[in-house]
């Protein structure tokens, strides 16, 4: 099967963003019925620095608490929307974008494993994965 990423990039942007942790992924949902599943590294950074990566879940870093990497990632979304979409034909890496300053990147971490999926309307649009799309 063959998927093309411009019906992808017409999902995602353009949308706000919310961020749910699972049991052995990541869902961030565009709105709209859209999502990616992502089960690979991800992370938000500024121009200067890394906010949050899928690792922070969890650890305590000298903090009073562990982080709670949805909560933080929602914090970091909220009131933001979606202005740019990149993706690498190579490696199936995604960078997303927010209206923030943000920048959503999801990183393949395996060279024969699905990284992310993306739907729309409850249809499969897309698998990311080494080599690009599948």
């Amino acid at each position: 099967m063959s998927y093309s990423i411009d019906p992808l990039e017409t999902q995602l942007l353009r949308k706000s963003l919310r961020v749910t942790r699972r049991e052995n992924d990541w869902v961030f949902d565009f709105g709209n019925d859209a999502q990616l599943h992502v089960a690979a590294l991800w992370r938000f950074r500024s121009k200067t620095q890394i906010l949050l990566t899928d690792l922070d879940d969890g650890q305590l870093f000298g903090l009073p608490a562990p982080v709670d990497a949805e909560a933080r990632a929602n914090e970091i979304v909220e009131a933001a929307t979606t202005v740019s979409f990149d993706f690498d034909e190579a490696t199936a890496d995604l960078r997303v974008g927010l209206s923030n300053g943000v920048l959503l990147e999801i990183i393949t971490s395996s060279g024969g494993y699905e990284s992310w999926q993306a739907y729309a309307g409850g249809e499969l649009l897309a698998v990311g994965g080494n080599e690009g799309l599948r």
